[in-house]
C-alpha cells in the first residue's frame, strides 16, 4: 500500500505543469556588446542597435518630420499576428522603478513586423535617455507557448544619438514626396540653376 502511494506520488509530480511548459526566449544586449549606428543624409538619418540573433532596433527620422521605430528580424520572419507589448523596465544595474508601458500593437507578418509612429518613438528614445531598457514582448509565432522578449541596451546611446540629432537637425524641411513631386525651373537656353532653385 505504502509502494503504490510513493508510486502514486512520483508519478504526479514528474508530470510537468502548465507554468513549467510555458517558456520565454529572452534576446538581449549585453551591457558589454551595446553598440550603437547613426547614419543619414537630407532625407533620411537612422539610429539602431543590433539586437543579438533576433534583428535590429531602428529609429528612422525622415525630411519633412517623420519619426518612427521598427523591429527588423534576421531569424525566421514573422508567420501570425500576435500581440505585441513595448514597455521600459530598469537595467539589471540601476535602482528597480516600476515598469513603463509605451505602447500595445498587433505585429505584421514578414521581416519587419511593427513599426511605431512618431510619438511610440520618442518616448522611447526618451526612456533609452533615462537609462532605462525597452522591451518588445509577444507570443511565440509557431504555437504561442513561449514569450518572446527582445530587448534594447541604453549602454553607448549618447554618441550615436548626438550624431542622430544632428542629422535630423539637417533634414530638408520638405518630405521625400514633396521634393519628388515639385518642379525646379531653368531660366531659358540654360543649365545652372538659380540661387533659389539650389535652396529647394
Amino acid at each position: 500500500m505504502l509502494l503504490r502511494r510513493l508510486v502514486a506520488l512520483f508519478v504526479i509530480t514528474s508530470l510537468p505543469s502548465l507554468a513549467l511548459q510555458a517558456g520565454e526566449l529572452r534576446f538581449d544586449v549585453a551591457a558589454d556588446e551595446s553598440v550603437w549606428s547613426s547614419s543619414g543624409n537630407r532625407l533620411a538619418c537612422r539610429l539602431s542597435q543590433n539586437i543579438p540573433y533576433f534583428g535590429q532596433a531602428l529609429f528612422t527620422s525622415r525630411a519633412g518630420g517623420d519619426l518612427t521605430l521598427s523591429f527588423r528580424l534576421t531569424r525566421e520572419p514573422g508567420g501570425k499576428r500576435r500581440t505585441a507589448h513595448l514597455r521600459a523596465i530598469t537595467p539589471p544595474w540601476k535602482p528597480r522603478i516600476d515598469p513603463v508601458e509605451i505602447a500595445r500593437v498587433t505585429l505584421s507578418t514578414g521581416k519587419t513586423p511593427v513599426v511605431f509612429s512618431r510619438n511610440t518613438a520618442l518616448r522611447t528614445l526618451y526612456e533609452l535617455e533615462k537609462g532605462m531598457s525597452p522591451l518588445l514582448t509577444f507570443k511565440d509565432w509557431a504555437d504561442a507557448r513561449d514569450q518572446i522578449t527582445a530587448s534594447i541596451s541604453p549602454v553607448n546611446l549618447r554618441p550615436a544619438l548626438r550624431i542622430f540629432q544632428e542629422c535630423t537637425d539637417a533634414l530638408h524641411p520638405d518630405s521625400f514626396n514633396d521634393l519628388r513631386n515639385g518642379d525646379i525651373y531653368f531660366p531659358g537656353d540654360s543649365y545652372q540653376l538659380t540661387g533659389k532653385a539650389k535652396q529647394s
